[in-house]
């Protein structure tokens, strides 16, 4: 039939995307793990051990969204063939304010009961790093709820390139602030190096969504 797509072709399009998305996951270790090497390295193993039971404490809603980001994208998918722009962005503007406000909700639990759950989960450890430590932490969904809601648009977009160059600043984000900031304040440091490589790779995100789509649309008006 015309127009029938060949087995060539599918190998030629899988590539197109899957060489972009293979060199997105090499790019997105570095701003999330570096600080695992690096804390052992400067403070003790016991540093990188705080480091990740604190982020257990968000892990749910962080692996949550990750999840719910891969349903987004054939939503989103759908949305695009309604119409490419107007469609997108309403669906993108409610889901945001959705994963916005349930990791509000989230912050809220997690401050008022970061005592107790200290206690419960790690029979009372950590409790020194239960003021902005956990406040830190507690920021991290927001800055994941951009980073998936972006990246799932980016894909509906069928933009794999500009999602690895999001990852990229992100990891540079995390070279130029991060490393420094965990050098001087360790714990501390680190998480603000992750919120600030989230806030990185979400202000790039939104950048590319607006240049490419948006932004371009309102010039040809």
């Amino acid at each position: 039939m015309p127009g029938e797509p060949t087995a060539a072709r599918v190998v030629q399009d899988h590539w197109a995307y899957g060489r972009w998305a293979l060199a997105s996951a090499v790019a997105l270790w570095f701003p999330l793990n570096i600080y695992y090497v690096l804390m052992p390295h400067w403070f003790g193993l016991e540093s990188a051990g705080a480091l990740k039971a604190l982020i257990n404490l968000v892990n749910p809603v962080l692996h949550s969204l990750t999840a719910v980001g891969m349903l987004l994208t054939p939503m989103l998918v759908q949305h695009q063939a309604k119409d490419p722009m107007d469609h997108v962005g309403r669906t993108l503007g409610w889901i945001v304010g959705f994963f916005a406000a349930g990791s509000a909700v989230y912050l809220g639990v997690l401050w008022v009961f970061r005592f107790e759950l200290l206690r419960l989960l790690y029979g009372g450890r950590y409790l020194e790093f239960s003021a902005l430590p956990i406040f830190l932490t507690g920021l991290l969904p927001f800055g994941a709820t951009f980073i998936v809601t972006f990246g799932s648009t980016l894909r509906a977009l069928n933009r794999p390139q500009q999602l690895f160059w999001s990852y990229v600043i992100s990891s540079l984000v995390a070279i130029a602030a991060g490393v420094p900031l965990t050098r001087v304040m360790g714990l501390e440091g680190a998480l603000t190096g992750l919120l600030l490589s989230y806030i990185g790779g979400s202000a790039a995100r939104c950048w590319f969504l607006w240049h490419e789509n948006w932004g371009r649309r309102s010039l040809a008006k």
